[in-house]
């Protein structure tokens, strides 16, 4: 968008542009419709904001989120960007698409996890994505009762069953507060 601390001169952004001999067009301010890629971003953030406010996720968690529905986004068909109907990710790649890690959760769902995977008892959590630099894979970030964020492995749906019974229900009232 032509921010001096993008484009100005010596800053890192323009020395990879020259040391990588890119094509760059700045923008023109206040005409968002010149890139294309505002109208990916204007979507990124009104899914957001849907689950947001539909699971009740805390604001402080819009990284996670973020990174989620733009990982599924990827994998999506969509005609966006004369795509035509086609899996963006695949489309870069040219490599067919794994979706096995995001079959079993959506972002901030209840879960379950072992802290030690042996020997501990089940904790509850809230499912934030896939830690990729983590661990093996079906590695997930869980948030955990304290507020930290952890890498685990040994992470289970809590199911609706589960969720329909009073201890369940107030253990997760708990966790939220």
């Amino acid at each position: 968008d032509g921010s001096k601390e993008q484009t100005g001169k010596g800053t890192k952004f323009m020395r990879q542009v020259r040391l990588h001999n890119i094509d760059y067009h700045i923008s023109e301010p206040d005409l968002h419709n010149q890139n294309p890629v505002e109208g990916v971003i204007r979507e990124l953030r009104r899914k957001w904001y849907q689950i947001m406010i539909r699971s009740r996720v805390p604001k402080q968690l819009w990284d996670y989120g973020l990174r989620w529905i733009s990982e599924t986004s990827s994998m999506n068909f969509t005609s966006a960007g004369g795509l035509n109907g086609c899996i963006p990710l695949q489309n870069v790649t040219g490599d067919t698409v794994d979706i096995l890690e995001y079959l079993d959760f959506s972002f901030y769902d209840p879960v379950w996890y072992k802290d030690n995977a042996r020997a501990s008892q089940t904790e509850p959590g809230r499912w934030l994505g896939i830690a990729h630099r983590t661990g093996r894979l079906m590695c997930y970030h869980v948030i955990i009762q304290s507020g930290n964020v952890i890498s685990r492995s040994t992470v289970q749906q809590v199911t609706n069953l589960e969720l329909s019974t009073a201890p369940v229900q107030d253990t997760f009232k708990a966790f939220d507060a």
